[in-house]
Order: C-alpha cells, then sequence, then structure tokens
C-alpha cells in the first residue's frame, strides 16, 4: 500500500502525519528547529492522543470528517491549538502549546474563525503600534 492510499485507509496513520506536520510547522514558523521527536513534545504516543481527541469529539465528530473546511461541503474539524501556538516566544513555549493538553477537536469553521479573529487582532495590534511610533 502506498503512502496515499494508507493516509486515507489508516486514521492513525493520517493523524501521526498530520500531527507531525503541525508540530513542524510551529517550530519553522518561529524560526526555530524541532530538536525532540512527536511525542516527546506531544507528551503521549499517538494513540494516546488519538483517544484524547475522540474523548472531546462532538456528536457529529468522526474521522471520516477530519479534515480542511470546506465551505459548501460536509462539516469538518480539525486539531485546534486552544491557546494559539502563533504566541509562542520561546522554544519552551513552543513545546508547551505542542502539548496535547493544548490540543483539541474544533469543527473547521469556527478553527478558520478563530485564525480570522487572531489575524484581524493581530493586524489591528500592528497598525495601533505603527501610528504611535
Amino acid at each position: 500500500m502506498n503512502r496515499r492510499e494508507r493516509t486515507k485507509n489508516d486514521k492513525l496513520f493520517k493523524l501521526k502525519g498530520n500531527i507531525r506536520s503541525l508540530i513542524r510547522k510551529s517550530f519553522k514558523t518561529s524560526g526555530a528547529k524541532k530538536t525532540s521527536n512527536t511525542a516527546k513534545i506531544l507528551g503521549c504516543s499517538i494513540s494516546e492522543f488519538k483517544t484524547h481527541l475522540e474523548n472531546q469529539f462532538e456528536s457529529w465528530m468522526n474521522w471520516n470528517n477530519y479534515g480542511m473546511y470546506h465551505p459548501k461541503g460536509e462539516r469538518t474539524w480539525n486539531i485546534d491549538h486552544i491557546t494559539p501556538s502563533k504566541s509562542a516566544k520561546t522554544v519552551e513555549d513552543i513545546v508547551r502549546l505542542n502539548h496535547y493538553t493544548n490540543l483539541r477537536p474544533l469543527c473547521s469553521k469556527q478553527n478558520r474563525e478563530k485564525w480570522d479573529t487572531i489575524l484581524f487582532y493581530c493586524l489591528f495590534l500592528f497598525c495601533y503600534v505603527d501610528s504611535v511610533l
């Protein structure tokens, strides 16, 4: 079975790849280098993390509707940082914010709206600081 087929059919394999990418992106965005393995940063194994997410599922959530937001499509969910990873200032912050206790399943639409709100706030703050200086 090739990688694409395995990702489609093996939910744990898909989750493992996605959480690795999510954590790697948090480090890269902050200009830091990821030196620990994903499970160590996450604070649990991938199968324990899967259970952690499932324990927080809303009634409509399942592994078949895990994925990207589709404005006119099926309701989906993705993994959300409760405290945004963008707020990290240090490598220790990045690790803390990628711990499983700061991650939850969230409706993709809500997660996107949350992201848009954070971007708006950052833009507003940047413009305000720029005008004061």
